[in-house]
């Protein structure tokens, strides 16, 4: 299993093996990856960031989508954002209507 980074695990969640089967698949596959579980606890909402970025051109690809999706989610809000898809937060995302 390859060296996994992680942030903020500081508590406990309910079982990751789905989580861990996934990553495991991403790097078999040899994907790059940045994956977000959240962790909606009644005392607070915590989550985990895995990730797996190898070089700077995926590095870069990866910022860009994390902004665009930011943009999104500042935009819309909760009530506004059902679901995105890779198209939504893509490096050059299509135009809003």
């Amino acid at each position: 299993m390859a060296n996994r980074n992680l942030i903020n695990r500081k508590y406990t969640m309910p079982s990751k093996d789905y989580v861990y089967d996934l990553l495991d698949r991403l790097e078999e596959d040899k994907n790059e990856y940045i994956v977000l579980v959240l962790n909606d606890s009644k005392k607070e909402i915590r989550g985990d960031v895995y990730f797996n970025i190898t070089n700077e051109n995926s590095f870069q690809a990866g910022q860009v989508m994390l902004e665009n999706l930011f943009i999104k989610f500042n935009k819309h809000g909760l009530d506004g954002l059902v679901e995105l898809d890779g198209q939504d937060i893509n490096v050059t995302p299509p135009e809003d209507e």
